[in-house]
């Protein structure tokens, strides 16, 4: 590491107050590292306390006092009154597609047997 003696080393750690910069050297660490079992065990017992309170949780959202949600009543809502609004968005999709079609058929110009019926396939795949 470095060339610092023991005898050195207790001089230092006298030193300390006298330190004006501050610098701290390694021999002044006390460090702990865990192993891997100790990691993995701590690990574990977290992975326990989360499972305690997230069961905790659930029983709590069991216990809901009041209705029902919003999501609950819309899966009750008359399907009379959703009809329009579905049919609305699939004309929309279809009206999107007619729009693709013109635009390839504006860009291709002049075309042969073949390539008309690549775009009658592609055609039936919008559909």
């Amino acid at each position: 590491m470095s060339d610092i003696g023991s005898s050195q080393l207790e001089e230092d750690s006298d030193e300390m107050p006298d330190n004006p910069h501050g610098f701290v050297y390694a021999h002044n660490l006390d460090t702990f590292k865990k192993t891997k079992r100790e990691k993995i065990e701590s690990q574990m017992k977290e992975r326990e306390e989360t499972k305690d309170e997230r069961k905790a949780q659930y029983k709590k959202r069991d216990k809901k006092k009041g209705g029902k949600t919003n999501k609950q009543n819309l899966k009750n809502k008359p399907f009379n009154m959703v009809k329009p609004k579905k049919l609305e968005s699939i004309a929309d999709r279809f009206q999107s597609t007619k729009s693709k079609l013109k635009s390839i058929r504006v860009q291709l110009g002049k075309f042969k047997k073949t390539q008309k019926s690549k775009i009658d396939n592609r055609r039936k795949q919008f559909r």
